[in-house]
């Protein structure tokens, strides 16, 4: 993220900038505007959307718009796409009143809680009566609300890693199903690494805070407390940092220099051929089923990941939503509401299946959806990952992430032990929470 030095002065700065601006605009009544009178036409409405990267990887928004503007004829969506490392400064811009407000704002998780604190979101519970709501999993009903207990954010979509492994690889090596424990995955990734033709028994990334809070989670543990200090370097956060310290340094299963490699480095390794197993995002499935690249389209399958010392399926769920700011004119707010009842809908969230496989939704039973079981790879292990997801949703997102990465960084390239990396990088989060 560009600026690193000076992002701590205006994060700073934030709250003090947002609270300003809220108290000085007042907010819009949440209910949607009367219908107009039948004999006269809908006043024509456009709506500024922000959208996280561009529309060339988000085909399912695409289609969602599509369909939202031939329902209502009269509304038309405008997405302002932003490259993900300028989004958080363009969220304070706008919060603070330094830019323009778009009319619906899509931030990720790890930016929510400093926006949400403000109060800048608009409560949108009208959206979503009782056997709306129900359709989402139970973890997301909560992380859909505000402090208050007030629904503010639509899920758009999410991602959570998958373990995808190559079932020819495995078969020759005698396996006829995948490793089940983390004990079974070492032991299967020593025997599947052949160094000399460069492949390789395992290979992850550690380029997001999600994949360490996968491992941790796999090791029974969690990464904080309720007051917002780091838990993570429990006992059970040792467990998993030695675990892939270990597959690096100890089994050697793993091709070196992958630890400072980026997702995309890891699915291309993976859909090259070059790799037995791989801890991906779900979106890795489609590019080995269908990228030019891919080399073992017909050789790979998906499964729940193999289960650490905590004895659970869990893993980490990193979601993208859609909030309306108190800031939205009035006469938007109708059109507004109408997109985030639409993008929520079990016909969208369908839809979001299917026009981008590797995307994950927060409704489960879309997943048993014929178009989706007919045209998503491995629906049921996407289902069942979705109902047992932890959302990880905490204040000062991006800094924890720059510490943390940076520690974990030190301890797999044995600089430092696990326990020394994770004690570290608690002390300075803590001093960031205080």
């Amino acid at each position: 993220m560009k600026d690193k030095v000076n992002l701590f002065v205006r994060i700073g700065l934030w709250a003090v900038l947002i609270l300003g601006f809220v108290q000085c605009t007042p907010a819009p009544a949440v209910e949607p505007t009367s219908a107009p009178p039948a004999t006269s036409a809908p006043e024509a409405v456009t709506l500024e959307l922000d959208n996280d990267g561009t529309m060339n990887w988000d085909p399912a928004t695409v289609w969602q718009k599509d369909q939202f503007e031939a329902k209502y004829p009269y509304i038309k969506i405008n997405f302002h796409e932003t490259p993900y490392d300028q989004h958080q400064e363009q969220l304070i811009r706008m919060a603070s009143g330094a830019q323009e407000p778009y009319d619906v704002w899509q931030p990720t998780d790890q930016w929510i809680p400093g926006l949400m604190d403000t109060g800048i979101f608009m409560p949108i519970d009208q959206l979503f009566p009782p056997e709306k709501l129900s359709l989402y999993a139970e973890w997301q009903q909560e992380a859909m609300q505000d402090n208050d207990g007030n629904i503010v954010g639509v899920p758009v979509f999410g991602a959570v890693p998958v373990f995808m492994y190559r079932v020819d690889l495995l078969e020759a090596a005698g396996y006829d199903r995948p490793p089940a424990t983390w004990e079974e995955l070492a032991t299967y990734a020593v025997k599947l690494t052949d160094a000399e033709n460069n492949i390789w028994g395992f290979v992850d990334t550690e380029d997001s805070l999600n994949k360490f809070w996968h491992w941790l989670i796999q090791a029974g543990g969690k990464p904080f407390n309720d007051d917002g200090t780091a838990a993570f370097n429990s006992d059970a956060g040792v467990t998993a940092l030695q675990f892939l310290v270990d597959l690096r340094n100890e089994y050697k299963v793993v091709p070196p220099g992958a630890s400072s490699w980026m997702t995309e480095d890891e699915q291309m390794f993976f859909i090259k051929g070059n790799a037995a197993m791989t801890l991906s995002w779900a979106y890795g499935i489609d590019r080995a089923a269908n990228s030019e690249d891919s080399v073992i389209k017909d050789k790979f399958s998906v499964a729940k990941f193999p289960v650490g010392p905590g004895n659970t399926t869990a893993t980490a769920y990193e979601a993208n939503y859609y909030f309306i700011p108190k800031t939205i004119k009035p006469e938007k707010l109708d059109a507004a509401l109408k997109w985030l009842d639409y993008v929520s809908s079990y016909e969208a969230q369908v839809g979001m299946l299917v026009h981008e496989p590797g995307n994950y939704v927060s409704i489960p039973s879309a997943y048993d959806a014929p178009e989706v079981k007919e045209s998503v790879p491995f629906a049921d292990v996407l289902k069942a990952q979705v109902e047992t997801a932890v959302n990880v949703r905490h204040a000062n997102q991006g800094e924890i992430s720059d510490i943390l990465l940076a520690e974990i960084q030190a301890a797999l390239l044995g600089q430092k032990t696990p326990k020394q990396a994770l004690d570290d990088a608690a002390a300075k989060v803590n001093e960031l929470v205080k």
